[in-house]
């Protein structure tokens, strides 16, 4: 199917343990309604962000 074959089964597995699904519902609920403000409300329309 694809050649990171591994790396993406391995991703999945992770994001659908209960650690992933309760990290996901903890980011909905603080850091993506910024990110929704910023983009639709205050017109930003690229954002640079630094890791």
């Amino acid at each position: 199917m694809t050649y990171y074959r591994e790396e993406y089964e391995r991703n999945n597995s992770r994001v659908n343990s209960s650690r992933g699904r309760y990290m996901k519902a903890k980011r909905q609920s603080t850091v993506e309604p910024v990110f929704g403000t910023l983009t639709q409300f205050m017109g930003l329309r690229k954002l640079i962000l630094l890791e």
